[in-house]
């Protein structure tokens, strides 16, 4: 992997980025992947650009996950990969790679590992070679937000390859796309976890702000038994299944469950009570 100084990359960036604005869903995961490495030893033509491309595919394919394009990588990182080790602990920088790549989290990984074991069969006057490939890789994923790296992990698997004894060699021929694709799908819940567990989260989101009224205003705001205010108030609520309770002397007590979510508003009538009903409710204190 190519490296540049971290003031000299940044630069590089952003003498190519700022025109590009990025328009993102607030409640979208974002992932740049940077081409793998190959520190397996042998000769794997374009074994990094494989890996990008599978992982990719695979990426885009989760649920609030999308991916920060090949040529907007490229193009931040001016045609050079700056070490991702590079980002581990220093937010200054992690988080300017953030803002220029809008992304939230960057994907990297070696191939570590490839080997091949040819045996030949001979099986009722036919014969065949079977070509085991073994291929090792390593995958991290850095949270640009934190400015850490939130999961590393190695993966292996074993692929058999049966060719008639006419065929020849014993590299990959192409087979790296499906060892690749094994390897990621091997993969595939840990980084459920490192990445849509937090998507999830993100469609959570903080408090939402709900308007409360009533007619007559004045109503005292109950949430989950917890007086916070009265109306009319716009007051923030964690989104779920919430007990909001109204309750204003002289009429009926208005209290619901209800399911918080963006843009809800309640807006109550309350009845009054008839006057052998009415009752005086008292004063609370500490409010």
């Amino acid at each position: 992997m190519k490296s540049l100084p971290a003031a000299a990359a940044l630069l590089c960036a952003c003498a190519l980025a700022p025109f590009e604005a990025f328009a993102q869903d607030d409640n979208e995961i974002v992932v740049a992947v940077i081409d793998f490495d190959n520190t397996s030893g042998q000769n794997l033509p374009d074994i990094g650009r494989v890996a990008h491309d599978v992982l990719n595919t695979y990426l885009v394919g989760l649920p609030g996950v999308s991916v920060v394009t090949r040529d907007k990588l490229s193009a931040v990182l001016k045609e050079q990969e700056m070490a991702a080790a590079g980002l581990v602990g220093n937010s200054a920088l992690s988080t300017q790679m953030a803002q220029l790549l809008g992304a939230d989290y960057m994907i990297t990984g070696s191939v570590v590992q490839y080997s091949t074991d040819r045996r030949a069969f001979n099986s009722y006057g036919m014969n065949t070679v079977t070509i085991f490939h073994r291929m090792k890789i390593s995958l991290q994923v850095i949270d640009l937000q934190k400015a850490r790296l939130s999961f590393a992990r190695t993966y292996d698997v074993e692929y058999k390859d049966t060719l008639s004894s006419a065929s020849r060699g014993s590299s990959l021929d192409g087979r790296e796309r499906d060892l690749l694709a094994q390897l990621v799908d091997q993969a595939s819940p840990d980084l459920q976890k490192a990445i849509v567990a937090h998507a999830d989260a993100g469609k959570q989101g903080g408090p939402i702000k709900v308007p409360v009224a009533t007619d007559p205003p004045g109503a005292d705001i109950e949430l989950n038994g917890v007086y916070i205010g009265s109306t009319p108030a716009e007051v923030e609520l964690e989104e779920g299944i919430q007990v909001l309770r109204l309750v204003l002397q002289g009429y009926r007590v208005w209290e619901k469950k209800i399911k918080v979510t963006a843009g809800l508003k309640v807006s109550v009538a309350l009845a009054p009570l008839p006057p052998e009903e009415k009752i005086t409710i008292e004063t609370k204190t500490g409010r």
